[in-house]
């Protein structure tokens, strides 16, 4: 089973929320099925859960390296 992943990193405050925002309400980018979105950092621009969860978007949040790990093993993915 092939899940594609995306990855996207910049400066803080460069808007890479905003970016993500405007990518998952293109309706070209959503597919059928669930979509996860783990995110590290908290910007200015906040995610609209209820919007997301409308979608069938998860909103993941990690805080620090031992949720990541865990996060990881979770998905099979283990470090």
């Amino acid at each position: 089973m092939n899940i594609p992943v995306f990855l996207f990193t910049g400066f803080l405050e460069s808007g890479k929320t905003t970016f993500i925002l405007d990518t998952l309400r293109d309706p070209e980018f959503i597919s059928k099925g669930k979509t996860l979105v783990i995110h590290c950092e908290d910007g200015e621009v906040e995610y609209p859960i209820k919007e997301l969860q409308s979608k069938h978007i998860s909103l993941v949040s990690v805080e620090n390296i031992n949720q990541s790990k865990l996060l990881l093993n979770i998905m099979g993915c283990g470090m």
